[in-house]
């Protein structure tokens, strides 16, 4: 990972991977599994300076989120706070300037990375920004907590990545078609209260003009 600051060499090194160097004495490292590695802060913040909008978001959302993904070992979330005083090392404005815009657009309420990358093809597409987790209830109580919100639109939206479906660890015990089931009826609830719901999957934010005309269907409109 090049971390932008007093760059010394490196260069393409072959299979996709690209190797800079660096004087660690000013980079940020934690060790994981016993290797050095750039903590989540320093990564985060040069991760937001050379990946796509969309991937950038994704990342940083994950440091900002107090939610955990499955495996992951309990943390304190970053604070954006911090973020603002590691951007002041970076040694160009336009560095800057590319940490700034991810890094205000970040949310620690994003769920997935699905919900990130998602969240973030919207805004390009000019789409009004959505509520994240908005509570929904109904006469039997607490429903649940939608993925994104369009209170203007009365609707709802809602990422479904298919890991969700398959994989013992989410299923808190459930066979994958009572976790649909489930599904199906909490969105039978949602949409009994009057609001729209409309869905889409990683099919949809690895073609993100899939995703646009998904949404553009739902009702939304660029701003």
């Amino acid at each position: 990972m090049d971390t932008f600051e007093g760059r010394s060499g490196g260069g393409h090194s072959g299979a996709g991977v690209y190797r800079h160097r660096t004087d660690l004495a000013k980079v940020c490292t934690a060790q994981v599994a016993g290797l050095t590695v750039t903590s989540k802060l320093q990564t985060a913040r040069d991760l937001a300076v050379v990946l796509p909008f969309p991937e950038a978001v994704a990342a940083m959302d994950r440091i900002l989120s107090t939610r955990l993904l499955v495996g992951e070992q309990r943390s304190r979330p970053i604070q954006k706070s911090h973020m603002e005083i590691s951007m002041k090392l970076l040694p160009h404005a336009n560095y800057i300037r590319r940490v700034e815009r991810v890094l205000a657009f970040a949310d620690g309420l994003s769920g997935s990375p699905g919900e990130s990358l998602s969240r973030a093809h919207m805004v390009q597409f000019g789409f009004p920004t959505p509520e994240l987790q908005h509570e929904v209830r109904d006469g039997q109580g607490r429903i649940g907590y939608t993925d994104f919100y369009w209170k203007e639109l009365g609707l709802v939206g809602e990422f479904d990545g298919w890991v969700k479906y398959s994989r013992g660890e989410f299923l808190a015990g459930d066979l994958p078609a009572d976790a649909l089931w489930k599904e199906k009826v909490r969105e039978d609830r949602i949409r009994a209260t009057g609001l729209l719901v409309t869905r889409w999957m990683w099919n949809e934010v690895s073609n993100p003009e899939l995703l646009r005309h998904r949404l553009l269907g739902a009702g939304l409109r660029p701003l």
